[in-house]
């Protein structure tokens, strides 16, 4: 993570070369999650440090993955964070929707 961009090129390229030496794809699956998780602590600590906030929501489709979900919120309470995740709605377009009518309905109303 450098000035605030994760840069996934060192993560495809480890990838690629997995593939190449013949890796296990369940392997490569694993570590691909890993790094997912790992940059996604980390920008969570820089936003920390410049902010203070210790609380995370952990929302989008990409953490219906429960394999993430089980993976990243440990290790953002290792790191003294808060987690909060979906409880009643999905983390999805789901949450969008409603986020929508919800601003249409305001408006609606004045």
């Amino acid at each position: 993570l450098e000035n605030d961009i994760i840069d996934p090129m060192p993560m495809i390229r480890a990838i690629v070369a997995d593939l190449k030496a013949g890796v296990n794809r369940g392997r490569i699956a694993a570590r691909f999650h890993n790094s997912l998780v790992r940059m996604s602590v980390e920008a969570c600590r820089q936003i920390r440090n410049e902010s203070g906030l210790r609380t995370v929501a952990i929302s989008g489709g990409v953490w219906q993955n429960m394999r993430l979900m089980n993976l990243i919120l440990p290790a953002l309470e290792a790191e003294g964070f808060t987690p909060i995740i979906h409880t009643q709605l999905p983390p999805n377009d789901g949450c969008v929707s409603l986020g929508q009518a919800a601003v249409a309905l305001s408006r609606l109303q004045g």
